[in-house]
């Protein structure tokens, strides 16, 4: 999960005193002591090292009683800056004793934080020893402060970091400077001592230092010497100085790093000194050539020798191993004479390796690797080595033989290979057959070259089919038996089966293919009352130009000087009595829209009243069959899910979702469905906004973020939208890393509803369900009490789907839901009737205002007697429901996991929120 961290800095004007640092050998510090110490971090500050700052080397010195128990500390020198801010546990005076930190105070935590430089120590674990509080009598202020503290900055990592407060105090600290606070020795050279450098240790504390013996740790201290050392075993006073000089010796070409470690009486307990190195190169040579071509030679003879000449050329020899012919056409070469096998070159001396090509096998084109073990980094070294070997009773056919894709169960060809005699003499070819063990996929139904004698020049064919009963490759290899070197020529035969696509889903990026206003996709107008659009939608927005059943559209209404209704469906069939979208005069809205693509490959938009401006994006489609333009990808199934709700800004944040930020939402449902999660079934509910707005969501990806909106709402209002929203992996999510995740971008401040009632996967989890879409059918409408009569608050109806809409295979069904004219603020919740494992769930399909007539989209399952429940929550209100479509079981499932009867929950993951200040460039993270 995306995460910030600020560290807040202020300039405080509280008893701060400017001080000039005194000299190296100043007299140590007397009671009553001010400093600040750090040591121990390698990995945090490793430019600092340890560092100690009192009013003798720093020239700002500055603390800061921002309250009776509030200190601000900053100290400034030549060498480096400390920054602190120290509070006691909320309600609590400091008094000596040790405590827990955080960055911020609170009951059980005192604030800590840590600044040296321009680093940040986060302070988590962390903690403060108090040993001295001193206050005035009467008022109770502090008069004088004294604490250590022990901090990990950085979780990752095993360091330490210690230091020392002293303010006023009496308490008596050992503290030390080192100069430099790190030792990066850069490039050094393999396996041979370097440049040696030295650290400076100075006393800076009001005690003597006590050094141990200087030691060194870390990652690889092998490859560094302490070769000099003035500090082990001393006591240093302050402002005194001990050397410790440090030679690198490089043991890898890599980066290695170390710790020199000096025991000392400071609070941490030792003097950290983190070493670095780059090892590099000493050992190199080279080669007179990469390559050696022979040309064209005949099988059985002889290429004229070629040679190879190698040079070392640096100051540590370089050792060859054996040298060697290596790889697939090691055969066609001889090694004639050879001086580097075991050799030894300095610098600028040489060996060298004769080879001569001698092929036994005719082939286009045959190469080796002439192989040069050695000691230099990267091992080994070749030489490449090619000739073209030349048949005399020459054969060309082509060596591959592809099918493609195919639907399981049809048959792919016939497809024709030409065999031609190409060399000098002719050729006798045996019986063909078909080998492998898919050999039966492939059936030769033509054959003009068994048994026949090829005379140079001319040709014969063989004719193939192919049918596959599997999903997935399948291979096979045609024999083709002859008198020459490569007896017999097989040419690979190969074939991929595709289930077949049809009902399967393909999730697009949102794309706008209407907009009225401007003219995309449709004259630049309004549509007047009673017109009817005509949507040309294959080919456009990522949608193939065939083989497509239906699209998933998010269709929006702007501007209508009338209330009234859309109805979309298939283009060139006749209108059916049933409505998309309903709007009052004024309104902007949207509902998201299946529907079944007519003939033509368009859809059909009538507007009932007024004149109205309409947008249309397009978000997936359901395929035909195999979509050519898909080639073998497979659609995606519709996996049912518990109906649950995945989000509630209201009890998830405890806040409205500000305008112009992101919510990113990760969802899981385990091994193995979350890798094969494509796109999410939502209803997303935009709940009491502070002003209009919209809200917009996709995959949350960086660079995808679309020029379309979800849902548009009004101030005030509460307004649902279903959407199918593509999925990608979550990046940077802590727990969530890698869960499929959808972005949702809000314009206008908002809480924020996310229901799920399942998702789309890639083809390959098997189970699920296809769909099968209608032109819109009615089957309730409370109204004229058809399907329903009109539900009071609580009511329930249960809907029977009529049997003329499905058969035994129906397993859901995809909706359009309308409430109408409710007489209070309610909210509408679908879900199958009769399964006990199935209990009402806690989500809203749809939730009309008091007098309003919303409509949203919807997928329910079908209960075992093809029936699905409506719940009413308040008032009385008219329902109406239209299907658009049906799912209905996969049968040609590629593994065994399936959901059931929608059972599966998922499990809550964490939520991230992030600033989005300009929608059109994508994600700003």
């Amino acid at each position: 999960m995306r995460t910030l961290r600020l560290l807040f800095v202020a300039a405080l004007a509280v008893s701060t005193v400017a001080l000039v640092p005194s000299s190296a050998s100043a007299a140590a510090p007397t009671a009553p002591y001010t400093a600040v110490t750090v040591s121990g971090h390698s990995t945090f500050y490793p430019q600092v090292g340890s560092l100690a700052l009192d009013a003798g080397n720093a020239y700002t010195f500055s603390f800061s009683w921002t309250s009776p128990e509030v200190l601000s500390v900053m100290a400034l020198s030549t060498s480096g800056s400390i920054t602190m801010g120290l509070q006691p546990p909320t309600g609590q005076t400091w008094a000596v004793g040790t405590y827990s930190t955080d960055w911020f105070a609170d009951a059980t935590h005192a604030q800590f934080t840590l600044g040296v430089g321009s680093a940040a120590c986060d302070g988590d674990p962390a903690s403060l020893t108090v040993t001295e509080v001193v206050r005035e009598a009467g008022t109770g202020a502090i008069t004088a402060f004294a604490a250590s503290y022990s901090s990990k900055c950085t979780a990752s990592k095993p360091e330490i970091t210690t230091g020392e407060l002293r303010w006023h105090s009496s308490v008596p600290y050992a503290a030390a400077t080192t100069d430099p606070g790190q030792i990066d020795f850069g490039s050094q050279p393999f396996d041979l001592n370097g440049t040696p450098k030295q650290v400076t240790i100075t006393s800076r504390g009001s005690s003597p230092i006590v050094f141990g013996t200087a030691a060194l740790s870390g990652a690889v201290p092998a490859a560094f010497a302490v070769t000099a050392d003035t500090c082990s075993g001393q006591t240093v006073a302050y402002g005194e100085t001990c050397v410790l000089t440090v030679t690198p010796h490089a043991t890898a070409y890599a980066v290695q790093t170390a710790l020199l470690v000096v025991p000392d009486n400071t609070s941490g307990g030792q003097t950290n000194v983190a070493l670095s190195l780059q090892g590099a190169n000493t050992r190199s040579f080279t080669s007179s050539t990469n390559s050696m071509d022979f040309g064209v030679i005949y099988t059985g003879h002889d290429s004229e020798t070629k040679t190879v000449k190698m040079t070392g050329t640096n100051i540590s020899p370089v050792t060859f191993g054996t040298v060697s012919i290596v790889n697939y056409g090691s055969a066609a070469f001889v090694i004639t004479s050879d001086t580097c096998s075991g050799a030894v070159l300095g610098n600028l001396q040489t060996c060298s390796v004769s080879v001569k090509a001698h092929p036994n096998v005719a082939s286009q084109s045959v190469t080796a690797m002439l192989q040069f073990p050695n000691n230099t980094p990267g091992a080994l070294r070749g030489v490449q080595l090619t000739v073209t070997a030349a048949e005399s009773k020459g054969l060309t056919v082509d060596p591959y033989l592809q099918f493609g894709s195919v639907i399981v169960g049809q048959s792919a060809g016939p497809k024709t290979l030409t065999v031609t005699a190409a060399g000098p003499e002719a050729v006798a070819l045996g019986t063909i057959s078909i080998d492998g063990a898919d050999a039966q996929i492939f059936t030769i139904v033509d054959d003009s070259c068994s048994g026949v004698t090829l005379q140079v020049g001319t040709d014969c064919t063989v004719t193939l089919s192919a049918t596959t009963p599997y999903v997935g490759g399948r291979f096979a290899s045609l024999l083709i038996p002859n008198n020459s070197s490569i007896n017999p020529r097989i040419v690979s035969l190969s074939i991929i089966g595709i289930a077949d696509q049809e009902g399967t889903y393909y999730p697009l990026a949102p794309e706008r293919i209407m907009d009225s206003r401007t003219g995309i996709g449709i004259s630049k107008a309004k549509i007047g009352a009673g017109a009817v659009a005509h949507l040309q939608v294959a080919g456009r927005g990522g949608v193939p130009a065939g083989n497509v059943s239906a699209v998933v559209l998010n269709v929006t209404v702007t501007g209508p000087t009338a209330g009234g209704y859309l109805t979309v469906y298939p283009g060139g069939v006749a209108r059916p009595t049933a409505s998309s979208l309903n709007f009052t005069a004024g309104w902007t809205g949207a509902n998201s829209v299946t529907v079944g693509l007519g003939a033509n490959g368009k859809v059909d938009i009538f507007n009932s009243a007024g004149r109205s401006d309409i947008i249309v994006d397009v978000v997936g489609y359901y395929a035909a069959s195999a979509p050519a333009d898909t080639g073998a990808v497979a659609g995606g199934r519709f996996q049912p899910t518990m109906p649950e709700r995945l989000f509630d800004s209201r009890s998830d944040l405890g806040f409205q979702i500000p305008a112009g930020l992101v919510m990113y939402i990760p969802v899981s449902y385990g091994y193995p469905a979350n890798q094969h999660i494509r796109a999410l079934a939502l209803n997303i509910t935009a709940v009491s906004p502070r002003s209009s707005g919209y809200l917009t969501a996709w995959d949350g990806g960086d660079y995808t973020f679309p020029e379309t909106s979800t849902l548009n709402f009004g101030k005030g209002k509460t307004v649902p939208n279903m959407a199918i929203v593509p999925t990608s992996p979550c990046v940077d999510c802590g727990d969530a890393e890698g869960l499929p995740t959808v972005g949702i971008y809000t314009s206008a401040t908002v809480d924020l509803l996310v229901d799920i009632v399942g998702f789309y996967d890639d083809g390959q989890l098997g189970g699920g369900y296809r769909f099968q879409p209608m032109t819109p059918t009615r089957i309730v409408d409370t109204r004229s009490g058809l399907g329903a009569s009109t539900l009071g608050a609580g009511a329930t109806a249960h809907v029977t789907t009529p049997p003329a809409l499905i058969d035994d295979s129906t397993q859901a069904l995809a909706l359009n839901v309308t409430g109408i004219a409710p007489t209070s603020n309610t909210y509408l919740t679908l879900w199958p009737h009769g399964y006990s494992d199935i209990p009402q769930p806690t989500i809203s399909n749809l939730n009309p205002a008091k007098g309003q007539t919303v409509p949203n989209a919807a997928i329910t399952l079908l209960g075992p007697t093809k029936m699905f429940n409506i719940f009413n929550a308040s008032g009385r209100t008219n329902v109406a429901v239209d299907v658009v479509g049906t799912f209905y079981p996969d049968t040609n499932s590629v593994s065994s996991f399936s959901p059931g009867t929608a059972t599966i929950r998922a499990r809550k993951t964490t939520y991230a929120l992030t600033a989005h200040p300009e929608p059109k460039l994508g994600r700003l993270s």
